[in-house]
């Protein structure tokens, strides 16, 4: 059961789409599969098809009539402020000390990246 559950962490996902948007390229391209790590998420390889057919195998998944989008990702934080429930960003810009707002900021930041 052990070798069976780290074989099917090691095996990869390929999602074969229609269109695909290239951000690097800045533009959409026609029949794509892309190959994903999914321990990693990486994308580990990517092929152009020659037409629309692919080879579909088990576990891979079927996006041939639908635009694939890269993941988009809100990475912006306000580490200074805490929570409004606890109180309004106003006060907490005008009543606590610079000492205070940075160690709640280190906190915050530790919290979300550890």
């Amino acid at each position: 059961l052990l070798s069976r559950s780290i074989e099917m962490e090691l095996k990869t996902i390929t999602v074969h789409a229609g269109t695909i948007f290239d951000p690097k390229a800045k533009k959409f391209k026609e029949n794509v599969s892309i190959t994903v790590d999914p321990g990693t998420g990486s994308i580990v390889h990517v092929l152009q098809r020659d037409t629309g057919t692919a080879n579909i195998g088990e576990g891979d998944i079927d996006l041939r009539d639908k635009i694939v989008m890269p993941g988009f990702v809100d990475a912006h934080t306000h580490i200074f402020l805490h929570a409004y429930k606890e109180r309004p960003s106003v006060e907490q810009m005008r009543d606590e000390s610079i000492v205070e707002r940075t160690i709640r900021a280190t906190n915050h930041v530790r919290s979300a990246l550890l």
